[in-house]
């Protein structure tokens, strides 16, 4: 018997394969996976309300805001669970934005949240360092209107 390959074409090659009738779903990634995110973190016990944003997904940024531990230790929310004792934790946070990978339209995004929630603690002012792109420059005049 000679089992030599040999060069022949296929004279019929079906339309739809299992691979074509059963696609491979890929679980998507869950809001806490996600990048590029601007989120909200909020006490239980008062109005307390922080707004931040993160290039990196919230799983990891979370625990630079848990009280007791040796993270972020300028953060506001470890600063105000620490000081009033109130129960304030990242388990606690709402993701607001997902997928910003523009580090200007994240910190525009964090301002504006900042800016309508009236119980935000951010130290930011909001729109500030933005508002020069839309604004004129000091002195020219508006021909358009």
């Amino acid at each position: 018997m000679d089992f030599q390959p040999r060069k022949h074409q296929r004279a019929f090659k079906p339309l739809k394969t299992l691979g074509n009738v059963f696609k491979k779903p890929k679980d998507r990634p869950t809001k806490e996976q996600l990048k590029g995110i601007v989120y909200k973190v909020s006490c239980r016990a008062c109005p307390f309300t922080y707004i931040g944003e993160s290039k990196r997904s919230w799983k990891s940024q979370r625990a630079e805001h848990v009280p007791g531990t040796n993270g972020n230790v300028g953060s506001a929310v470890k600063q105000h669970a620490e000081t009033t004792d109130h129960n304030i934790h990242p388990n606690y946070a709402s993701i607001l934005e997902t997928g910003v990978r523009n580090k200007d339209k994240r910190l525009f995004l964090e301002s504006l949240h900042s800016f309508l929630d009236k119980n935000s603690v951010n130290e930011r002012a909001p729109f500030q360092g933005l508002m020069h792109h839309w604004l004129p420059p000091q002195g020219a005049t508006n021909n358009n209107v």
